[in-house]
Parts: C-alpha cells; structure tokens; sequence
C-alpha cells in the first residue's frame, strides 16, 4: 500500500504555534466565535481535485487547525458540525482514521464526497464506500460520490447500492453520483461469465419519490422520472444522457425553479424528437442564471431547444460545439447553428472573442451581451482536423468561422508553432486573418518562433497588440527572449502596454518570481504577475 495522502500532507505541516503568548500570531487571539466563522468557512470541500486547485483538501486544513494550539484544539475538537462538513472518502482509507473522522460528526449532517473502487489501494474499497453511505444515508445532506470499479462480490454490490438509493432522502440537498454501466468480472478465470449491469431495473424508484430538501441533481446512467414529487423543486440538473427534445422540454415544465441547467452527451446533449406529440410549446424557466450545452452533432435539435426556452437577460447562455472540419457536413451544420446563435444573441453584441491555435485543432471562444449590456452567452467552437501548415490551418478559418467574427477577434493563444512547420511562410497569413488582435498569448516556444522571423515581417505583424502573456518562464534564458520581444516591438515603434507573467502555485510559483525580477524595466510597461489558484487568478 502506498503513502496515505494523509500522512503526506501532515509531513509538510509545522507547528506555527503551541500557546498563546506575548508573540504570538495575532490570529491566534482572535475571539472563538470568529474564529469558528474562519474555520467554518475552511470546512467546505471543493469539487475540484486536489492537484486541480494546488492546495490541501479542506479536510485535512481542519486537522492541521486542530493542532495549532490547545486553544484552537478545544474550540474544534468537539465541533461536530465542523468534521460533518469534510467527509472526504479519498483521505480515509485507513481503518482507524475513518472510524475517528465519522465518530468526530457526532448526528450532524454530513457532506461526503470522494472516489471508492478502483485499482490498487490507492481509492476506498467501493463496498466500503457504500457501508458508509448506507450507515448514515439519513443525515446526509451532500453527496458526490464516484464509484469507479467494483472488485468483487460484484451482484452483493449491485442489490445494496439500489436498496440505498430506493430509500427516501429527507434531508438530502446535493445528489451527485456516478458508477459504470457494467462492473465487469475481473480477474475471474472464467472469461464467459458476463459483466454484470449497474443500470437500475424498470421498477427502480430513486428516493421512494421522497426527497423533499433535493435542489441539485447530476447522476449519469440514472433516469429522471420527471413526475416524482421532488422535481419540481431542483435548482441545478445535469444530464448526461441524450434525450428528444420534446420529451425534454416536457420535463423542464415540471422545473420551474431552475437556476442551472449543464446538458452533456456523446456525440449530443439533445436527440430528435421522438413520438408524435402535439406541436412543442415555449417553456418559461424565469429563475434559470445558466444554460450549458455541449454539442458535436445533431444541430437541429439543439435549435428547436433554443427556439422554445424563455430565457430572461440574467440567463448566461454557455454552448460548447465539437467539428470535425475534415467532414464537410459537420462544418456546413456548425456553420448553421453558429449563424443562428448569433442570431439569437445579436451579433451586434459579440465581444471578447479570443482564439487558441495549436497543431490540428483550434479554440473559438466568444461573449455575447443582453441588450442591457451584461454578459449573456459564451460560445466556444472546437475546431479539429486542421491542417498542419500555419498558413493553411488560418485561410480554413473563415469556412468554418464567419470572417466578422474572425475580425472581432482581440486574442490570439498559440502553443506548439514548432509542430507547424510552414510557420515562417504563414505568419503574415496569422495577421491577416486576425489583424485586430490586441493580447498575444504564447508558449516559449512560440516566443521563439517570432523572434525567428525575419524583422520586417515580426513589425508588421499585429499592429493593434498591446499585451502580452506568457506562461512558466523557465530559466534566464526565457526572459532574454520575452525582453527581446517586447524591445523589438518598441523598436517597431508598437510598445507593449502590458506583460502578464502566469504561475500556478506550485510547483512554478517560487521559481517565476525570482525571474520576474530579472526582467528589464520599459518605460510605459505595466508587468503583472498572475497566480492561478482554487478560485481562479489573483494578482
């Protein structure tokens, strides 16, 4: 068995107290209730995983705090409502460490989340997941749970998770579940013994109908019986399975409370109509604040979806949409659907448009406003089977993306130029294309490759640029070449207004502000400095 998570993390940690006294940190005579409130607010556990937010699990932040000083000892040992809050499956593994955790909860609701099954030791063993789950099923109050693989006893499994979820929740706010479709036998000698099926059986009924606190709901590979009591009151929806539109927009009617609603699936979100309803009706959802689609085929659909939403302005419209430009048909209906989204928005009002460009495929992202001028929709566009060649890969841009809003474009991302070896030869192609951009976002790389240009192109190019970006310098080496850059721009008589260096916290941070320091002053230069954290970019 590997390293428990724990005792890497406890490793790290030092003392930074051990009483109050006349040095002490001033935090640490702050009164109790405050300090409970700052606590408290530590106690809430992040969706994200731990290496995507680049900080300790709150879990293991309210141990730490434990341990500071008695003080803060006393005030947070007995804390029931405190450890209910950090129920993280992933850092329990060992036996008496669990057993301490949930016993430290006291009867206070729970928020549990975390990952059981799969390979090794290195999750939660998924029976044991689910004994945790069906021991305190009625004071959980948030659950996401992901169970990823199933070792053994695989029908035992399968009888008790769909007895727990047949139960009623009546406290439960936040459902979030996920499990494979098939536990297959695995290890078995036998290899005709068939995979066993996860998917709930025809008279499955999720909660007994009984789930009167339920506001949030995100389970693939379950169905929504859109008449269960309990519907009627959920605020957040997430589907991850394709329906037909009509029997969708019959569904939200019973939905009349929903603030956010994220539709995913594979190749579509949302299937043709099926059945011979009656002609499709509008469905007023006046309370949603975000709309989430994601769409690689079946346009049309997805149109008739749109065309029967009654969206308020505070509704942000957010659609991701996948093409193949090989495939001549997919880039004819994305073109379509991108010509009725924006007449649907109002192309008057797109701003923000930024475009990453890389080796076989690129990004189109872009906002629109609501009349009122406040952000409504985002649009992104995933371009694939782009030619390798620069100057190829930019002149296909305008078949699949309309030449005004190429023209709108103000940032330009590229990564992997050294992938393109007609770089040189289609750069001036690159500025033509996009001859507004005002924020240039690049590798190292692809500073490089600019620097490698001959003068008068590198002059030539973006004459609207004012900033640029760049992420993890890595060595002295790389500062020369961003000083470079930015001399030869004020050379050309084309200053830059801005660098922006970025870092996450770790494991660059250190590393980045030492060479922020080697960088030459330039009259007129705005130099930042963007950390990447839990909760996005702090300067």
């Amino acid at each position: 068995m590997g390293p428990d998570i724990t005792d890497n993390y406890l490793c790290q940690t030092r003392d930074i107290a051990h009483e109050k006294g006349p040095a002490s940190p001033p935090i640490l005579n702050l009164p109790s209730d405050i300090l409970w409130s700052i606590f408290a607010i530590n106690a809430t556990m992040s969706d994200k995983t731990y290496e995507e937010i680049h900080e300790p699990p709150a879990l293991l932040t309210l141990l730490r705090a434990s341990q500071v000083c008695s003080g803060w000892r006393r005030l947070i040992l007995p804390s029931s409502s405190l450890w209910a809050s950090v129920i993280d499956l992933d850092l329990l593994r060992k036996d008496e460490w669990r057993k301490e955790a949930l016993r430290r909860t006291g009867d206070a609701m729970l928020h549990i989340r975390g990952s059981c099954g799969g390979e090794f030791d290195a999750y939660l063993d998924a029976h044991i997941g689910l004994s945790i789950l069906d021991k305190n099923w009625t004071r959980i109050r948030s659950m996401d749970i992901t169970f990823a693989a199933v070792q053994d006893e695989h029908e035992n499994f399968r009888n008790r998770l769909f007895q727990l979820l047949s139960r009623p929740a009546y406290v439960l706010q936040e459902f979030r579940l996920w499990f494979p479709r098939q536990i297959r036998n695995e290890g078995s000698e036998n290899d005709d013994i068939p995979s066993i099926s996860l998917v709930p059986s025809s008279d499955f009924i999720l909660f007994d109908n009984t789930a009167p606190a339920l506001v949030a709901f995100n389970a693939p590979n379950m169905e929504i019986d859109f008449l269960a009591p309990w519907v009627e009151q959920l605020k957040d929806l997430t589907l991850h399975e394709a329906m037909p539109v009509n029997e969708l927009l019959r569904m939200l009617c019973h939905m009349p409370l929903l603030e956010n609603i994220s539709l995913f699936g594979d190749p579509y979100a949302i299937a043709p109509k099926r059945g011979s309803d009656p002609p499709l009706s509008k469905v007023d959802l006046p309370s949603l604040q975000c709309l989430t689609l994601s769409i690689s085929e079946a346009f049309g659909p997805h149109i008739i979806f749109l065309n029967h939403l009654q969206l308020s302005s505070r509704c942000r419209l957010s659609l991701k949409v996948y093409v193949d430009s090989t495939i001549q048909d997919e880039v004819t209906h994305a073109k379509d659907f991108l010509g009725f989204y924006l007449a649907h928005c109002g192309s008057n009002m797109v701003e923000d448009v930024s475009l990453r460009l890389r080796n076989n495929w690129s990004y189109l992202d872009f906002k629109c406003l609501a009349p009122g001028g406040q952000e409504w929709s985002s649009y992104t566009l995933n371009v694939s089977g782009l030619p390798s060649e620069l100057e190829l890969c930019t002149e296909s841009l305008p078949s699949v993306i309309p030449s005004f809003v190429l023209h709108k474009t103000k940032k330009l991302s590229l990564g992997g130029t050294n992938a393109m070896p007609s770089f040189r030869s289609g750069a001036p192609t690159l500025s033509t294309t996009l001859p507004y951009i005002e924020v240039l976002n690049l590798d190292l790389q692809s500073v490089g490759d600019f620097l490698s240009l001959p003068r008068t192109t590198f002059i030539s190019m973006f004459p609207k640029l004012r900033s640029l970006e760049i992420y993890h310098p890595k060595d002295e080496g790389s500062i020369g070449a961003i000083s470079a850059f930015i001399a030869l721009r004020i050379l050309a008589g084309k200053p830059l207004q801005r660098l922006v260096v970025v870092s996450t916290l770790c494991p660059f941070l250190q590393v980045n502000r030492k060479l922020m320091k080697l960088i030459p002053v330039f009259n007129g230069l705005e130099i930042v400095h963007k950390i990447y954290d839990c909760d996005g970019c702090v300067t």
